[in-house]
């Protein structure tokens, strides 16, 4: 059941044209001003938001994010029609973790997200056929069950985790599909459990998902990152190795290595796995990206990543040119006067016009950067080989650990910033019609993790 809505004014005074008027300019940047779009619930934390803009309508924009309330985590949608000047909220209170948006063709906007469960955590996906406003009942997401006949598996599988979501352009709208993809484990008959990327397509209009598939390739666990369809409409997934289960719990390994793997016949068979890049010591998960839009750049993937190895560090973008098959060197897309710091949550998206946004969590400006944050961002015009300068979107570094961020459940508390001190796995970056970028991260300087907004335009001299 969908529950609570509540329609709240944002004031901006001085700020009534938000959206035609920048707060400020930075060389080639244009940055407009930051709103928080989550102070109806001032007091709540609020963390892990991915924002989606509607590809007809620049003016509607949904913020998807765990909330913390007394009673545990739920996850909310925010919707604005006027460009970010007032929002409308909807809480999904059998949801919990891994909020994920993605809009259709013609107003149609894809929520996915976990479920509670007493059991193995289940995956949802709701859809809204308004930009946002009424939402349906959604529809839960079937679990891989392995052939015990044909494999060496018993019939037993974990809950999912970390899942997102694409939108599968069709002939026409009614035959678009929604891709969705996660983590999933399977365990052997020797006890031990394996996990491997997860994919099933989603019919809006029938409310049914085709066969689900688990891509098991080595017995290294692997979590999944986040789908994209590619300029020829192939599907393309990527996903990171992070440990093996050694009979009693997950050993972490080092060098962890980011793949890539691809299918050309939505998601029946996918390709081998092409290596991406080997990371050493990154904060959160990696994040994919594709150009489809018919540019100079068009076959491009994109995969981010923050990684720190002795003295060294920074945020790396790698392109790919050929389906995935081969990756660029990496580009460090920080200034070399603060490689010396601590950066953490990229986030990477790619506009209409073919420009890479990239943006993270960096803590240059504090001593204690493993609490204390700024968000920065920064652009590449031309395929991601170089990147202009780093832009610093937040006026002032929050740090994470503050009493707003400890919860009280009953007779237990929950400290928010303890497991998520950058905000989430993940925050939102994506673009709209006109090419500006839209940023949405959990931000303390209130004293609690709220949701701010802003958008970035790239300016052409």
């Amino acid at each position: 059941m969908i529950h609570v809505t509540v329609h709240f004014p944002i004031l901006v005074g001085i700020l009534l044209a938000l959206g035609s008027a920048p707060s400020f300019s930075q060389e080639k940047y244009r940055v407009f001003d930051l709103v928080n779009i989550s102070r109806d619930l001032k007091d709540l934390p609020h963390i892990e938001p991915f924002i989606a803009v509607n590809p007809i309508n620049a003016m509607n924009i949904a913020v998807a994010s765990i909330v913390f309330r007394a009673d545990g985590p739920s996850c909310d949608i925010l919707v604005s029609t006027n460009g970010g000047k007032s929002w409308t909220r909807r809480t999904f209170l059998e949801t919990w973790l891994d909020p994920w948006l993605a809009f259709g063709r013609q107003n149609e906007v894809f929520f996915s997200a976990l479920k509670k469960s007493n059991e193995r955590t289940p995956s949802v996906v709701y859809t809204s056929r308004d930009g946002g406003i009424t939402w349906d009942e959604g529809t839960e997401v079937p679990f891989f069950i392995p052939d015990t006949t044909v494999a060496d598996f018993e019939p037993k599988v974990s809950s999912f985790d970390h899942t997102s979501i694409v939108v599968i352009p069709g002939n026409t709208v009614e035959e678009d599909r929604v891709l969705l993809v996660g983590m999933q484990g399977a365990k052997l008959r020797s006890g031990q459990f394996i996990t491997g990327p997860f994919a099933t397509i989603f019919n809006p209009a029938s409310k049914n998902f085709n066969s689900p598939r688990l891509l098991i390739t080595n017995n290294v666990w692997s979590n999944t990152l986040n789908p994209v369809v590619l300029h020829d409409g192939a599907l393309g997934i990527g996903y990171m190795d992070f440990g093996v289960d050694d009979g009693q719990m997950t050993v972490p390994i080092s060098g962890k290595r980011i793949w890539w793997i691809s299918s050309h016949d939505n998601a029946e068979n996918f390709s081998i796995p092409f290596l991406i890049s080997e990371v050493r010591n990154n904060v959160t998960l990696p994040l994919i990206a594709a150009d489809t839009t018919g540019g100079e750049f068009r076959s491009r993937i994109y995969s981010a990543v923050d990684d720190r190895a002795g003295d060294t560090g920074g945020v790396f973008v790698r392109y790919s040119s050929n389906n995935g098959e081969q990756w660029s060197s990496a580009v460090n897309v920080i200034e070399l006067a603060a490689r010396g710091s601590r950066f953490a949550n990229t986030v990477i998206a790619v506009n209409p016009f073919g420009v890479v946004g990239v943006a993270w969590y960096d803590g240059r400006n504090s001593r204690d950067s493993s609490t204390c944050w700024d968000i920065y961002f920064a652009a590449s015009e031309d395929g991601g080989m170089t990147f202009l300068p780093n832009v610093r979107i937040t006026p002032a570094t929050f740090c994470t650990n503050v009493p707003g961020n400890i919860v009280r459940q009953g007779s237990r508390t929950t400290d928010v910033s303890r497991r998520w001190s950058v905000g989430g796995d993940y925050f939102g970056l994506s673009s709209d019609s006109t090419g500006r970028f839209h940023l949405v991260w959990a931000d303390t300087r209130t004293g609690v993790y709220q949701l701010w907004h802003t958008k970035v335009e790239v300016v052409n001299n």
